[in-house]
């Protein structure tokens, strides 16, 4: 048996450890922790495990507890959970709550946890592969689809290209690799504003427009009018969760909740703090007043807000990388600092939209039948906080 992939055996035997390491430490990559917090922590630190082994009966916490809190940290590890035959009911629960792989009575012969630990990394395999292909293909077609709707909706499409930026930007600085669901979420969590008449549309997305109070509550349902939408989209559950516990514009993050420790309500705070941000920003504050009201009412989220309040945004943008181009001269990356409009005074395309080959062959379609606005005031992105050395005026 040779494994590439990391494995973490979790017990409160340090004599136990020390022989699950002597067993394997030719065969993969062994860590160890001798409880539950402690091993936590190193999933904090370290990039993700392919397999978790934990011993059931340990002092603070549990190794059913640990492993339901490792599944929030990463659902794609395995778990496996080694307990004594006096445990068998623990371990079923266990099971239920903590999806576990497969369950081993202590003392477990080598030969059996090596068979477990084979399976176990090659059901990783098989996971992480379809995460993959997932991430390519659900992600490509939601980017697709937000393209489609930047033409016939540009208003809402504006609004989370914005949310997108933030979410990004915040999860990025908090050290995440693996971003797509959060992206994702950014993508999709206006989902049902689509479902709401014309005018309230217009009127939910002004924010200097006030709503009845029956408008404000079908406003407030979109977030889980969103999620029933998502569900229908194999696979992406655990989005459809985020989008639901990120409730609406009004809502501030749940502050009984520990985000590090589960990436679902990561994910949904992320989106919430974006929102709250979004919000503050088109009622007419600047970034620095935003971020300050933020730390007002959100404290218990300062780090994250520390990470928002590193971000460029339009405003500060101006005068540093902003330039006039006509539309023939639009290119892929560009970012509209105004909104395209025809001659006749319909929008195209909002404020913020980052254009894409498939955006501008539209907008090229376009301008043979009607006529565009020109010319336009764009940007482009900044490289390590200066503009791009390509761009010229």
């Amino acid at each position: 048996m040779t494994i590439p992939e990391k494995i973490l055996f979790v017990d409160d035997e340090p004599d136990l450890l020390s022989s699950f390491k002597r067993q394997f430490r030719k065969k993969a990559h062994i860590y160890t922790a001798t409880g539950g917090q402690e091993a936590l922590d190193l999933m904090a630190v370290e990039s993700e495990f392919a397999v978790i082994v934990s011993d059931m009966r340990m002092p603070n916490m549990s190794g059913a507890e640990f492993l339901e809190k490792a599944k929030g940290i990463s659902p794609n590890s395995i778990r496996i959970l080694l307990t004594g035959q006096t445990d068998l009911n623990s371990a079923m629960t266990a099971i239920n709550k903590g999806q576990i792989f497969s369950f081993l009575t202590k003392p477990c012969p080598h030969e059996v946890l090596q068979e477990t630990l084979i399976n176990a990394v090659r059901q990783y395999r098989l996971v992480h592969s379809e995460k993959e292909l997932l991430e390519k293909t659900v992600k490509g077609s939601i980017e697709l689809l937000s393209e489609l709707l930047a033409m016939v909706k540009p208003s809402i499409f504006s609004n989370f290209n914005r949310i997108k930026k933030y979410i990004l930007h915040m999860a990025t600085e908090l050290g995440e690799i693996d971003t797509w669901d959060f992206e994702v979420a950014g993508m999709l969590y206006s989902l049902g504003y689509f479902t709401l008449p014309d005018e309230l549309l217009e009127k939910a997305l002004d924010q200097q427009c006030k709503l009845t109070s029956k408008e404000k509550n079908i406003v407030q349902d979109i977030p889980l009018v969103s999620s029933k939408l998502i569900k229908h989209i194999p696979r992406l559950e655990s989005i459809a969760e985020m989008v639901r516990l990120s409730g609406d514009l009004g809502n501030l993050p749940n502050k009984n909740n520990s985000y590090h420790e589960n990436r679902i309500q990561l994910g949904a705070d992320l989106l919430k703090l974006a929102l709250h941000f979004d919000k503050l920003l088109e009622s007419g504050h600047n970034k620095a007043s935003a971020i300050q009201l933020m730390k007002q009412d959100l404290n218990i989220y300062s780090d994250l807000i520390e990470k928002l309040a590193t971000i460029d945004i339009d405003d500060e943008l101006e005068g540093k990388n902003i330039r006039t181009v006509d539309v023939d001269d639009l290119l892929p990356g560009m970012i509209l600092m105004e909104y395209l409009r025809t001659d006749g005074g319909s929008t195209l395309l909002a404020k913020g939209t980052e254009l894409t080959e498939s955006l501008l062959i539209r907008i090229k379609l376009y301008t043979k039948n009607q006529k565009i606005t020109r010319p336009l005031k764009i940007t482009t992105p900044l490289l390590n906080g200066q503009p791009d050395p390509t761009a010229s005026d």
